[in-house]
């Protein structure tokens, strides 16, 4: 969308400028989205920025939270885009058609491609910066059941796949067992103490412009065991257990928190990955969720492919071998 399109768009436009003092609105066009929004660049006659629209009717409540943890990890040398504030001083502004809307720099950049060892253990290392704050919750935290347990009915689920002519319904209905017991194994693994951290460190929120690299997407700020977060970077390259071992060493070296190594580390992993594709499922097979179909259909093949059975699971742990 841009600003030369007629209607909504122009006005919203020009409403982020004013709203935000940025000049006069020249363009504004989608550029990305994902599971909670979609990111919009704007231009006006002051610069470039970061529009997020937000899909969730109350925004994202935890913004000045989330902005306070992540500056204390910009102190921390972690690269972090600044975000802008509105005329009143707000991070979250709403627009009159309901929507919330947050502005941050423009970094020009790109997601690093698959494979890129070099980004892996960028991410890493700033993982480890944000673990060593050791920031606890100050308040009777628990780790949101989207990270720590799958109650997914997969048999139920692949049911009404077929039922609705799904294309992907057999390779479901194929991998139910594995499903649930993957799922019944990772939700049954104890949770560690928790801390405060980013909670979505994955190289989807890198970006790579030029030799510098940014973290960005700090929507998901919130109370977390650190060694499941840093599992979950690990289970995306257990097919590497050369790459496994390198990011265990930067880990440790850069201050990360202790931890022995088990097949536990890995619980999130694959909490995170079942749920998420139980949530892209649901959102096809709802007629009212038309809107979010064309990007949950490029979410669900590939986790129907690329989650592991268990089996498959202790044969890439078998390969990685820790001093």
């Amino acid at each position: 969308m841009t600003i030369r399109d007629a209607g909504e768009n122009s006005t919203t436009a020009h409403w982020l400028a004013e709203t935000f003092s940025l000049g006069r609105a020249l363009d504004l066009k989608r550029v990305a989205r994902g599971a909670m929004g979609e990111v919009c660049q704007l231009i006006t006659t002051s610069g470039r920025y970061a529009a997020k629209r937000y899909y969730w009717p109350d925004g994202l409540p935890h913004a000045e939270f989330s902005e306070v943890f992540a500056e204390r990890c910009r102190g921390l040398g972690v690269p972090v885009p600044e975000v802008h504030r509105d005329r009143s001083g707000a991070l979250l502004v709403q627009a009159k058609g309901g929507a919330w809307w947050q502005l941050a720099d423009w970094v020009s950049g790109s997601k690093p491609v698959a494979g890129d060892a070099d980004s892996a253990r960028w991410l890493v290392r700033q993982t480890a910066r944000i673990h060593s704050i050791g920031q606890r919750p100050d308040w009777d935290a628990h780790l949101d059941p989207f990270y720590a347990s799958c109650a997914v009915d997969w048999s139920a689920l692949a049911a009404r796949a077929r039922c609705a002519g799904a294309d992907w319904a057999g390779q479901l209905t194929e991998r139910v067992e594995e499903f649930t017991q993957l799922g019944a194994w990772a939700s049954s693994v104890p949770v560690g103490e928790l801390r405060i951290s980013h909670n979505d460190l994955t190289l989807d929120n890198v970006l790579v412009s030029g030799g510098s690299r940014w973290l960005i997407d700090w929507d998901n700020v919130g109370p977390q065991d650190p060694i499941r977060e840093l599992g979950v970077q690990l289970a995306a390259v257990l097919s590497d257990p050369d790459l496994v071992r390198d990011l265990v060493r930067i880990y440790c070296a850069a201050g990360g928190a202790e931890f022995r190594w088990s097949e536990g580390i890995f619980a999130s992993a694959f909490v995170i990955r079942l749920n998420y594709l139980a949530v892209q499922i649901e959102t096809l097979l709802d007629a009212a969720q038309l809107e979010h179909h064309d990007f949950a259909r490029t979410q669900v093949v590939p986790l129907l492919r690329d989650v592991p059975s268990m089996s498959g699971l202790d044969e890439q742990l078998a390969a990685v071998e820790l001093p």
